[in-house]
C-alpha cells in the first residue's frame, strides 16, 4: 500500500502544479491585455495623426485652388482689357490713316506718338515674357521640391 505521506505529498505537488499554472495563465493573459490596449492606442493616436494631415494637406489644396481660380479671374480680366486696348489701337490707326489723308504734319505726329507707344508697349512685353520664365522657372523648382513617397 502507498503510504499517507506520500499521497498527501502527491496532492501538496499537484495543488502546487495546478496553482502554479493558474498563476502563469493570469499572469500571460494580463500580458496579452497590455499588449492589446498598448496596441490599440497605437492604432488610435495613428489614425488621429493621419487624420490631422490629411485635413492639413486637404486645407492646404484647398487654398491653392482658391487662389488658382483668383488668378485664372485676374488674367480674364486683365486679357478682356488688353482686348480693348488693342480695339482702340486699331481705330487710333485708323483715325491716323484717315488724318494723313488732309495733312502730312497730322500724319508725322500721329505716327511718332504711335511709335512711342509701340516702344512703351514692346518695352513692356520684354518685361512680361521675364516674368513668365520667371514664373517657370519657379514653377519646375516647386514640382522639383515637391516632397514624394517612395515605393518600395
Amino acid at each position: 500500500m502507498i503510504p499517507v505521506q506520500l499521497i498527501v505529498a502527491a496532492v501538496i505537488a499537484s495543488a502546487s502544479f495546478a496553482t502554479a499554472w493558474g498563476i502563469q495563465g493570469a499572469r500571460y493573459d494580463r500580458q496579452l491585455s497590455d499588449i492589446r490596449a498598448d496596441q490599440t492606442t497605437a492604432l488610435a493616436q495613428a489614425n488621429a495623426d493621419a487624420l490631422a494631415k490629411t485635413v492639413a494637406l486637404q486645407k492646404a489644396k484647398d487654398e491653392a485652388e482658391r487662389k488658382h481660380k483668383s488668378r485664372i479671374a485676374d488674367l480674364g480680366r486683365d486679357l478682356a482689357g488688353n482686348r480693348v486696348a488693342l480695339v482702340g489701337l486699331s481705330h487710333a490707326a485708323d483715325t491716323a490713316l484717315r488724318a494723313a489723308n488732309d495733312s502730312h504734319g497730322t500724319c508725322q505726329s500721329v505716327a511718332a506718338a504711335q511709335g512711342n507707344v509701340l516702344n512703351q508697349c514692346s518695352a513692356r512685353l520684354v518685361e512680361v515674357a521675364a516674368d513668365a520664365d520667371h514664373l517657370s522657372a519657379e514653377t519646375v523648382m516647386l514640382r522639383n521640391a515637391w516632397p514624394t513617397i517612395s515605393q518600395p
